[in-house]
């Protein structure tokens, strides 16, 4: 018996250290739609803004990765129908991106979880059919904080 315990430790461990998420309690949906051993470690989370200009913030923290995945889980998905034209006027396209960085050397790798929406909207699109989802005012004042720190 404390032999078994052993082993599920240090494997708890081992999956705990490599993978952001754990096969138990990982919930696979509309936001993270991928396995959960995907899901390695390191991540990133990457801001873009398509305005006048194209300016970037990529932040490398476990963390940020944990609130945004975990504000676009809390998200409500909304039809195309009550979706309003955010794609009027002069507003700035902003992408968020979930990416894992290849071992070793902190080099971008393959994008994880892809959202895209425009300055100053509460609406994104994201998910494995870009569905359209009202984000919550936590994640809608994290991305306007990370627009304004873009360069």
């Amino acid at each position: 018996m404390i032999i078994f315990i052993l082993v599920v430790s240090v494997i708890s461990i081992y999956i705990n250290h490599i993978y952001f998420f754990n096969p138990i309690s990982f919930k696979q949906d509309k936001i993270t739609y991928l396995s959960w051993n995907w899901y390695k470690k390191p991540l990133q989370v990457e801001y873009l803004v398509a305005g006048e200009k194209l300016k970037t913030y990529i932040f490398q923290d476990s963390s940020e990765v944990k609130i945004v995945i975990s504000e676009l889980k809390k998200s409500s998905p909304i039809n195309q129908q009550q979706s309003t034209s955010d794609t009027e006027g002069n507003k700035a396209m902003i992408t968020v991106d979930i990416r894992q960085l290849q071992d070793g050397n902190n080099a971008p790798g393959i994008i994880l979880l892809h959202a895209q929406g425009y300055e100053g909207s509460s609406t994104i699109r994201t998910g494995r059919i870009m569905e359209t989802f009202k984000i919550t005012d936590d994640l809608k004042n994290l991305i306007e904080k990370r627009v304004k720190q873009a360069k």
